[in-house]
């Protein structure tokens, strides 16, 4: 079955995509019951159902009672779009969702290891800056990160990975993004180190890799970094940055050790990540995207 068409004006309200145009005509046929927000996602819909091609990600407001039987422009119909979750697949072997009661201090790795997540300073969950779902993971920048302890999940080597998360900022500093090992013998990515004020950058085992970015405050980005054999690119909102300097990781190795987010591995408060984040995703063996992509 193809997908649910729907024809959308977005608007940022409070960092929720909502619709504010109605379902377009036609927008099913046959007998509609029981459509659900994953029917929709996937693409997949009830036996009898068929609709046109384009957006999908309807929310959690469709449920199994939704009626949608010859919606059309004169029947609107206003649910709200949200971004596809990441879900667990082979490669991924970190994985943090959000989306829970504000103020949750219970952080949980949905990868099938499982790591522990231990959550350092007062990092919570928050309802007020949403991008999936109720909530998204606050840091106040100062003294908020997480750890994962040192596996082989971690030992990446030469091997190809992709790391990728939402990012909101309240305050650009020198901060880190992520870091794997520490700076020597590791990965260290990191937001105007290595190239200054108007770059992100990476240290592979002190190699310095670093792209032309300047975001915007309480603005919600897609970062991604991404390694596959001698090509390394950052990739902001699905388009690859334009490379400072760097580059080409060759013979460059990330030894095993500690994973954290949100800050340097010594946990310097002058370099803790300052703002929002959701669904942050570690993936090893695979670059996930090597080309721009839609988010």
């Amino acid at each position: 079955m193809t997908r649910a068409r729907i024809l959308a004006d977005y608007v940022n309200a409070g960092d929720e995509l909502a619709l504010k145009a109605p379902l377009a005509s036609p927008a099913f046929t046959g007998t509609p019951t029981g459509i659900t927000a994953a029917h929709i996602t996937s693409g997949v819909l009830p036996a009898g159902v068929t609709g046109g091609s384009g957006l999908t990600e309807l929310s959690s407001s469709v449920t199994s009672s939704t009626n949608f039987t010859n919606a059309t422009s004169s029947q609107p119909m206003y649910p709200h779009l949200f971004p596809t979750e990441h879900v667990v697949d082979s490669y991924t072997k970190v994985l943090i969702h959000s989306n829970t009661t504000h103020g949750s201090t219970t952080f949980t790795d949905s990868s099938a290891t499982g790591h522990t997540v231990t959550a350092s300073g007062d990092i919570a969950h928050s309802t007020t800056n949403p991008r999936f779902g109720s909530s998204s993971m606050s840091f106040d920048g100062a003294g908020d990160f997480f750890t994962l302890a040192s596996h082989a999940d971690f030992n990446l080597g030469q091997a190809d990975f992709t790391i990728d998360m939402w990012v909101s900022m309240t305050a650009v500093n020198n901060f880190c993004i992520c870091a794997i090992g520490g700076y020597s013998t590791g990965l260290s990515w990191r937001m105007r180190e290595p190239g200054g004020t108007t770059k992100i950058g990476v240290y592979i085992a002190t190699n310095a890799h670093y792209w032309d970015w300047v975001p915007a405050l309480n603005r919600w980005y897609h970062l991604a970094l991404v390694r596959y054999g001698s090509t390394l690119k950052c990739y902001v909102d699905g388009c690859a940055l334009n490379v400072a300097s760097g580059g080409n990781p060759s013979g460059q190795s990330i030894s095993q050790g500690a994973l954290k987010f949100g800050a340097v591995l010594a946990g310097s408060t002058t370099q803790d990540y300052q703002g929002h984040m959701d669904e942050f995703r570690y993936s090893k063996g695979i670059a996930r995207w090597t080309s721009n992509f839609t988010v």
